[in-house]
């Protein structure tokens, strides 16, 4: 799993952390779920220090670290909290159905939030 900057990477992570002890058990443990769910396709993911590049957590708007921000593909999307696993693991059929244009399957409680917000 590499930093990328172009956008042929399946998808594209920005982690942003502190200096806390718990912030590389947390680097640790993205590292280890994004290669599981690598497979054949590549995953880009860059971990900025907050102390080291403040204009980056400024232009994303961010509140808390640790900080997971999906760049690509669009829309943006902003993890944050002790639960951003579970989070993204929520995410990845749909981020899968918008890369590969085959609809994923989404349980039926899922569909009917999706429809209500889109009302």
């Amino acid at each position: 799993m590499e930093a990328s900057s172009n956008h042929s990477t399946f998808l594209q992570f920005l982690l942003f952390v502190d200096r806390r002890p718990a912030s590389s058990e947390k680097i640790r443990q993205i590292r280890q779920y994004l290669e599981r769910k690598q497979g054949s396709s590549s995953i880009g993911l860059q971990v900025i220090d907050v102390g080291e590049q403040p204009s980056l957590v400024e232009h994303f708007r961010l509140v808390a670290t640790p900080a997971l921000v999906k760049i690509y593909p669009e829309p943006q999307q902003v993890f944050t909290g002790e639960n951003f696993l579970s989070q993204m693991e929520t995410w990845w059929p749909r981020w899968q159905q918008v890369l590969t244009g085959v609809p994923a399957l989404m349980p039926a409680s899922e569909e009917d939030e999706l429809e209500e917000t889109q009302t």
